[in-house]
Formats: structure tokens, C-alpha cells, sequence
């Protein structure tokens, strides 16, 4: 985000610079505050980078090892594509992170205390393999502990 912000202001006490519209795009997105929506229609008409916006949205992820602020941007797409019709490029790539999300969640749910992946599998009705994925994924954000077969909920 620095990198993209642009000089404004520069004393010898004082830097002040201005963000960039992707970067006001993105925190439009995950704030959820109903008058955003607005603004975030007038921002898609300043033609957006939205490789950026996608590529700064993973890094925020991944950087604050916590994806659920996805679900936000996701509910805000659907919002702004309900109001305005405006659809954007990203919608497909959030709507992923955002079932990604609920998957794992789902998983966190069905946990009781330490369960084996085939009673997990069971449980969920789901085939070892999506139960695995799901649990590669839990492990990426810390949210199990897993010892072989075996996996448990982080307390």
C-alpha cells in the first residue's frame, strides 16, 4: 500500500501522502459501512486496477492470518452488484476465499475435541480427500492442531 500511495505533503516533521484508489476500493470493501457502497460504485468508474485490489486482498490474508474479512468482501460485492448492477473481476477470486472460509468452518463446527479424519469424514458426509483439503487449509490459519490422523481445535 505505501508503495502505492503518492507524495502530497513533505516538511521536516510532517510526510503526508495520498492513497491509492485501489487501496480506498479495498478498505471500502472490507468495512461493510452501508454509505461505502456508494463510493465504491463511484470508484469503479475511475477504472481500478484490480489486480491489485485482489493481490493486496490475498496479502492482507495472508499477512494478518485471518481470511474472514473475505466473507465482508464478499457480502459488499454482492451489494454492490444489487444496487448499481456493478460487477467486478474480482467477485470470483472473494466468492473462492469466501466458500474456502465456510468450508474450514464447517470443519471447526463438526470437531469435537480430538477426532480422527475418517470420523470427521463421516461426520460431514465428506470423502477423506475434501476433508483433508479442508484441513490443509485450518492448518494454514492455526486453527487445528493435527497429531497423524488425529486433529483437534486450537483452544
Amino acid at each position: 500500500m505505501q508503495e502505492r500511495s503518492e507524495p502530497f505533503l513533505d516538511t521536516d516533521r510532517l510526510t503526508v501522502r495520498l492513497v491509492s484508489t485501489e487501496d480506498i476500493f479495498l478498505f471500502k470493501l472490507i468495512a461493510g459501512r452501508d454509505d461505502d457502497i456508494e463510493d465504491m460504485n463511484m470508484l469503479v468508474q475511475a477504472s481500478l486496477d484490480y489486480g491489485i485490489v485482489r493481490d493486496e486482498l490475498e496479502a492482507q490474508i495472508e499477512r494478518l492470518s485471518d481470511d474472514q474479512f473475505a466473507t465482508f468482501a464478499n457480502e459488499t460485492l454482492v451489494e454492490l452488484e444489487e444496487r448499481y448492477g456493478v460487477t467486478t473481476p474480482i467477485e470470483a477470486r472473494v466468492r473462492e476465499l469466501t466458500n474456502r472460509y465456510y468450508r474450514g468452518i464447517e470443519v471447526l463446527q463438526a470437531l469435537n475435541d480430538s477426532m480422527t479424519v475418517d470420523e470427521l469424514a463421516a461426520e460431514l458426509e465428506l470423502d477423506t480427500d475434501e476433508v483433508h483439503d479442508r484441513l490443509a487449509y485450518l492448518l494454514t490459519f492455526d486453527r487445528i492442531h493435527r497429531d497423524g490422523d488425529t486433529v483437534r481445535p486450537v483452544e
